[in-house]
């Protein structure tokens, strides 16, 4: 629909479907108003913050309020008796979560070479007995065809 043209709600009967042109006033484009530079004698403090650049940092403050309530939200809500063995098997360096670097290494160099062997063992196994699966039925396999007539 255009948004020019209106359709008169009250009117029922004969006109009912009658349109009507909006002002041309409307259509004209109007004078776009421009924001005020920094005067002269301010000029030392910087750019003027325009509307749309307050909007942006206003905004911005918003989230960053909104994360920090979350997380407050989330901390009240926390069970101090709360454990997990993570918290014993890791440590702190600099307010950072890492993992102690102990349980990395778990196994050594020769452990996980006889794990990977033992590994491959167990593939090859599986392969061969889905093999002899599929053999067996390649026993059932004929070339003989049946053609019925009526």
């Amino acid at each position: 629909p255009n948004p020019l043209i209106r359709r008169s709600a009250r009117s029922s009967g004969r006109g009912a479907a009658r349109t009507k042109m909006s002002s041309l006033r409307n259509s004209i484009p109007r004078r776009a108003h421009k924001e005020r530079a920094q005067p002269e004698s301010r000029k030392k403090y910087g750019l003027l913050e325009k509307h749309k650049d307050h909007i942006l940092r206003a905004r911005a403050y918003q989230r960053k309020e909104d994360f920090i309530r979350n997380l407050k939200e989330k901390a009240s809500f926390k069970n101090p008796d709360e454990f997990y063995f993570k918290m014993i098997n890791s440590k702190t360096v600099d307010g950072i979560h890492r993992p102690k670097p102990e349980a990395n290494n778990k196994y050594t160099e020769e452990e996980r070479m006889l794990l990977k062997h033992k590994d491959m063992g167990y593939i090859f196994q599986a392969v061969q007995s889905e093999r002899k699966v599929c053999g067996d039925f390649e026993i059932f396999k004929t070339n003989e065809y049946f053609v019925f007539c009526g």
